[in-house]
């Protein structure tokens, strides 16, 4: 950039860039300046001249959008949800139970549904045990029913005032996985879900429900065999996640 003029009043060619000696200073633009930008700004052109869209922290499920074609972008909700990961457990040696809280708490406020996914292996003593799930440290009035196929034979289950919902039923095989969605029922406060689990050679398919009132959180989440002998393995994972509308 430059012109020509006489004597030392000439514009040399230059970047506007602070680092050197009379380059010409920052760049105004739409009376913010260079040095004034912050991490994250987002400097965009409106046609006419640049402008600057400032970085508003970080966004709760907020994405750079455009509302029409040539208009000047902004930060807003997406629509849908998205799926955000709250806490992942691992066993570092084989063990009957997995019990961690949730911390801080998932208010049902705040999500659609809560997701649970194990990924496990017993040992040869769980082979012929159930693996059982417990939320809140709630401990009755369990209720779930649906269907349970091994071989290709499909049985159907119906449960009612248990202690803990029955995230998978035996198998000859021990590798078994399972994926819950729970939510807390905004009307009656009752915690409601579904279930799906299979393993080697069994496929469940559940509804859950649990009427215990006043459950408005997630804060508390137990997974556990039925007989002490039966052990998940080392490596057994379980991961939770919540859905969060935006």
């Amino acid at each position: 950039m430059g012109f020509s003029g006489s004597g030392s009043a000439v514009t040399r060619p230059h970047t506007h860039s602070s680092a050197i000696v009379n380059d010409g200073g920052a760049l105004d633009m739409d009376n913010v300046t260079q040095g004034s930008l912050t991490a994250g700004d987002v400097i965009y052109s409106d046609g006419n001249a640049l402008q600057r869209l400032a970085y508003p922290g970080v966004p709760a499920g907020e994405t750079l959008t455009a509302v029409a074609a040539s208009t000047a972008p902004s930060w807003a909700s997406s629509s849908g949800g998205t799926m955000q990961l709250v806490t992942s457990a691992v066993l570092t040696v084989d063990s009957n139970a997995m019990e961690f809280a949730i911390s801080p708490a998932v208010q049902q406020a705040d999500i659609a549904y809560l997701v649970i996914v194990l990924n496990s292996d017993v040992n040869a003593a769980g082979l012929g045990q159930h693996t059982y799930l417990q939320v809140n440290s709630i401990n009755s009035l369990y209720d779930w029913q649906g269907s349970f196929i091994q071989g290709g034979v499909q049985f159907m289950q119906n449960q009612t005032n248990q202690t803990e919902w029955r995230m998978h039923h035996v198998n000859h095989g021990g590798e078994r996985g399972a994926i819950c969605y729970l939510w807390c029922n905004t009307v009656s406060e009752h915690i409601n879900g579904l279930m799906q689990s299979v393993s080697e050679d069994t496929l469940q398919l559940n509804s859950l429900w649990n009427d215990t009132a006043s459950q408005s959180e997630f804060n508390r989440i137990k997974i556990w065999m039925s007989d002490p002998a039966a052990l998940m393995l080392s490596g057994t994972r379980v991961d939770v996640y919540k859905v969060v509308n935006t």
